[in-house]
This record gives structure tokens, C-alpha cells and sequence, in this order.
């Protein structure tokens, strides 16, 4: 096929899927990659059409709804095309010299900015919103910019009304939603609130919707309904997977945190099979009620299970 003729129609007929993310991130500098996989007529560029292609792009800012700090610029280094989950991507890289990481406290925001090119021929453009916000799990704990965090999660639903964003932030409440919406979740990166997407489809559908929700700093979990294999987690860099426990002997592929007890109640399995894994203590809440009471709940959760299990976090 003639690439260059596909090319003609790009301008008014492409699209471009992007992302970034990071690694390396310390006090002195940040690792930082760009992810773009264009398409045309609705069909993503092969391996070997991406090939001939290049990603342009720079990083800009911080900026921060709370505080001000000197900008930067600085531009990405294209590194060829590289496998984003299952899909062909071209991949860029810069050392991003003193980062300001985002939190809820100073929710800094960096954008990349670019274009991807066949020769002198734009055939999409980037301008990507990321925050660079390290999280993992180590040692049965999650691990919030090196220290070690408890959240206090709340689903959605369990809180009457709807809650301001900045209310959520305020009480140091994670934000249980079920499949967020993109607007939603910039509001949050902006706001600086956390959030655990509770995504609740299945197979392919459920990995785009993961490659989509790594974009957003304030999106920390994501929980599923079915086990996603290493190869595919790859899809949501960043962002750490939730899954029930009552799943875990379906599969050898294991999440990085866990919600117990299952619907069974189950302590055994918790505490048997997740010695290596961060485990979110989790107890219902029967009626809607106030943020302010379905966070108190999960205080008095921890406070109930005080001498008994010392999970990682705790939700209502």
C-alpha cells in the first residue's frame, strides 16, 4: 500500500490517540514519554506505516490552580514506534529537569504539545494534559510519592447529592466513580482529587478505556471486573489496578491492590494469598448519606479492625 497516499486525506480525515507518562521521577528530574498512535479513516497505522513517521512534541509548564512556579520548555527526543498495550505507537523521551509532581494538595499540570509527520506532512496533532504523580504498592502498603499513604476511598453512590469536587479534597477522600467521564476527570486533575474508576465492561472495551483513563493524573486505581494481564496493565502506566478478592484464584496474573473482604466475607483468602499485595479493607454502606459520614465510616472501619488485620486503606 502507498502510504503517502493515505497521507493525502489525513488532514481532514485523522485522528491521533496519545498519552503520557513517566519514569524515574525524583526531586532533580523526571523521565517523561509521549505515546501517539494516529489513525486514518478510522484505521490505526501499522508498524511499518509508523515507521516512516515522526513524533515533534514538547513539554510545557507546570501550571497549578494553587500555587505559581517558573515554567519550562523542553523537547522530546523521538525514539521510533514502540507496542502501547497491543497497539503500534510512536514513543518520544525528554529529561524533565525539576519536576513539580502533582498531588491534591498542588495539583501541578504539565502539557505536551507536538505533531506526528510523514516528511513535511502533518498528519495529526497532540496536546496532551499529564501530572507526574508516583504510585505503587511495596510491601502490603501503597506508596504515595515515596511515602506511604492510607487512602480513605468512597463510592459515588454511598454519598446523598452531589458533593463538590473540592469537598472530596478537603476531607482527603478518594472518589469511587463508576467509568468516569473524561470532563469529570480533568475537573479532578485540576481540582486535585483522587480517583478510583470503577470500570465495569469486559475485553477490549475495558483495556481502551484503561489506555484512555492513564491520561489523568487524578485517576490513582482502576478497578475491574475481570484479571488484566501484565502485557495489558502496560495500557494504564501509572495507575494502580484494583480487582476483588473473591477473583484471585481465577487467574496467575495478580493486581497490585485488592478489595476484601468478598462477598462471602472471606478473611482466610484476604490474608492467605495477599502477603505481597496492598489489600483495601472495604464494608457497605447501607443508605446514602454525607460524604462527610461515609468517610467517617471508613474511620470507624479501621478502628473495628484495630488488632485484628492492619489492611492498606479502607472503603465505604
Amino acid at each position: 500500500m502507498n502510504v503517502n497516499t493515505r497521507i493525502d486525506i489525513a488532514v481532514t480525515n485523522s485522528s491521533c490517540e496519545a498519552t503520557v507518562f513517566y519514569d524515574d521521577a525524583g526531586e532533580a528530574s523526571a523521565r517523561i514519554y509521549a505515546l501517539a498512535a494516529p489513525t486514518i479513516d478510522g484505521r490505526l497505522l501499522t508498524v511499518d506505516e509508523l515507521a516512516d513517521c515522526r513524533l515533534d512534541c514538547r513539554v510545557e509548564g507546570p501550571k497549578c490552580r494553587y500555587s505559581t512556579t517558573l515554567p519550562t520548555r523542553v523537547k522530546l527526543t523521538h525514539r521510533g514506534v514502540t507496542n502501547w498495550g497491543e497497539i503500534p505507537a510512536l514513543v518520544a523521551e525528554a529529561y524533565l529537569p525539576d519536576p513539580c509532581p502533582w498531588s491534591p494538595e498542588l495539583p501541578f499540570l504539565y502539557r505536551v504539545i507536538g505533531e506526528v509527520r510523514l516528511g513535511e506532512t502533518v498528519i495529526a496533532e497532540i496536546d496532551q494534559s499529564f501530572g507526574i504523580r508516583p504510585m505503587s504498592v511495596v510491601r502490603n502498603r501503597v506508596k504515595f510519592q515515596g511515602k506511604t499513604w492510607v487512602p480513605r476511598i468512597v463510592r459515588q453512590e454511598h454519598v446523598l447529592g452531589e458533593a463538590p469536587l473540592v469537598q472530596w479534597r478537603e476531607t482527603s477522600t478518594v472518589l469511587a466513580v463508576v467509568d468516569p467521564h473524561d470532563d469529570d476527570c480533568k475537573a479532578a486533575d485540576e481540582v486535585g482529587v483522587l480517583l478510583l474508576a470503577d470500570l465495569r465492561m469486559r475485553g477490549e472495551q475495558l483495556l481502551t478505556r484503561m489506555r484512555q483513563l492513564s491520561r489523568f493524573p487524578s485517576v490513582a486505581m482502576i478497578e475491574t471486573q475481570e484479571w488484566v494481564l501484565e502485557t495489558e496493565r502496560s495500557s494504564a502506566r501509572n495507575t494502580l489496578t484494583v480487582a476483588e478478592i473473591q477473583h484471585l484464584q481465577n487467574s496467575q496474573s495478580k493486581p497490585d491492590v485488592y478489595i476484601w473482604p468478598n462477598e462471602n466475607g472471606d478473611f482466610d483468602i484476604a490474608s492467605e494469598t495477599t502477603r505481597k499485595h496492598a489489600v483495601i479493607a472495604s464494608r457497605d454502606v447501607d443508605n446514602a448519606t454525607s460524604l462527610m459520614e461515609a468517610r467517617s465510616a471508613c474511620d470507624a472501619l479501621q478502628r473495628d479492625l484495630a488488632g485484628v488485620y492492619d489492611p492498606a486503606g479502607y472503603m465505604a
